[in-house]
């Protein structure tokens, strides 16, 4: 299973991911493939809306900080992050090359519930297709780290849960931390699967 995370050393320290050290560090070195916690803070950590902060790593190497991305408008912030991705392509700011697209997330994509596609569905086709051509001039395997699972009731919980296998099925690699599954989910989950 993936690395939920790898502190940073300066001067011998091992400062605590989330921490206002962690935050306050030199810019990450070039090759130091990490999933870097601390780009969210508490308060978007555990905030209403869906906040994720994504990277780029060519060939183990940083490419490209993309920045915050936040739930409003009704865009979540993984179609916010799809669409920067696509402007960054069309626009030929963004060097062809298969792409690792690491994603640190308060909440896990979304699934499709009745209609329309979910944002997990949209990650699993990035993952599959990419971006630009045809062919696909920038592919992108996606490592995604959650806090909880998307939803405010079980039922939500219990779809996103299924939209979490579909990923992992499809090769995103998706590590899901605290407070990510409920009884209340696991029993609709088990209602869905049978």
């Amino acid at each position: 299973m993936l690395m939920l995370q790898r502190a940073r050393r300066q001067n011998g320290d091992d400062p605590v991911a989330g921490s206002e050290q962690a935050r306050m560090q030199a810019p990450r070195r070039p090759g130091e493939v990490i999933q870097r916690l601390e780009d969210l803070t508490d308060n978007e950590w555990n905030g209403q809306a869906t906040t994720l902060s994504a990277d780029l790593e060519l060939n183990g190497q940083l490419a490209q900080e993309l920045s915050k991305f936040r739930s409003g408008g009704g865009l979540h912030a993984e179609d916010r992050l799809i669409d920067r991705l696509g402007e960054l392509v069309d626009q030929g700011n963004l060097a062809a090359g298969h792409y690792q697209l690491v994603i640190n997330i308060n909440r896990s994509p979304c699934g499709t519930i009745g209609g329309g596609k979910g944002c997990a569905e949209r990650l699993i086709d990035l993952a599959q297709r990419g971006l630009g051509g045809p062919p696909a001039t920038h592919t992108f395997a996606i490592v995604i780290h959650a806090r909880h699972l998307y939803g405010s009731c079980s039922e939500e919980r219990a779809y996103s849960q299924l939209a979490v296998q579909q990923m992992q099925h499809a090769g995103i690699q998706l590590a899901l931390d605290i407070g990510h599954f409920d009884t209340g989910a696991a029993k609709a989950l088990s209602n869905l699967e049978t």
